[in-house]
Order: C-alpha cells, then sequence, then structure tokens
C-alpha cells in the first residue's frame, strides 16, 4: 500500500514544476509577440497612385502602382534608413524618410 500512495505523492510534485516550465515558454513567446508591431505607412493625398521604395544604395522595390491603396505594410526589414517615394504617374510627390531598428519603427521623417 505504501508504494502506490509514494507513486501518487510523486505525481503530484512533478505535476505544477511542468506547468510552470510550461507558463513561463508561454509566457516569453507572448511578450515576443507584442514586441513586434507591424509598420504600416499611410496616407491621404488622392493623387497618389505609385510607390517605391529605396535605400540611399539601392531599390527595393521598383515602382509600382498602389491600385487605388492608401497605405503599405514594410514588416521584416533589416534596420536601416529607407525612403519611402510616394508618386503621382511616376513624378514624385512626396518622400517620406524611415528609420528601422530591431524590426520596430523609430521615426517617419517627410523630406
Amino acid at each position: 500500500m505504501t508504494t502506490p500512495f509514494f507513486l501518487a505523492l510523486s505525481l503530484l510534485c512533478l505535476e505544477p514544476e511542468n506547468l510552470m516550465t510550461q507558463n513561463r515558454y508561454s509566457t516569453e513567446i507572448v511578450n515576443k509577440i507584442e514586441t513586434n508591431h507591424p509598420i504600416s505607412i499611410t496616407w491621404t493625398n488622392q493623387d497618389i497612385n505609385g510607390l517605391e521604395l529605396r535605400t540611399e544604395a539601392t531599390v527595393i522595390l521598383p515602382y509600382m502602382k498602389t491600385g487605388g491603396s492608401k497605405q503599405i505594410h514594410l514588416n521584416d526589414l533589416a534596420d536601416g534608413i529607407y525612403f519611402l517615394f510616394l508618386k503621382s504617374n511616376e513624378i514624385t510627390l512626396e518622400i517620406r524618410k524611415i528609420e528601422i531598428q530591431n524590426q520596430n519603427l523609430l521615426a517617419i521623417h517627410t523630406l
């Protein structure tokens, strides 16, 4: 009779430790998800019908039509400085300088 009693007692002792470990991991995942915010750039000018994304050295996204969209999502960009050219019929109306660090938006400057 003592063997089943000690077996049940040992199982009870192991269970909370496993639950605490599972909770710790799920908390880390939730915190990681909360720190990665989507980067979305919006505009209101009705004349904007195309855009282009560049760095100082290269064109990342060549000229493309927006199709009536008023925003672009720039998630998963590497750290650095980017320039978003907002255009109307391939003529630049506005340039936005975008600074990203740790996949988070630091600042947007209109040039």
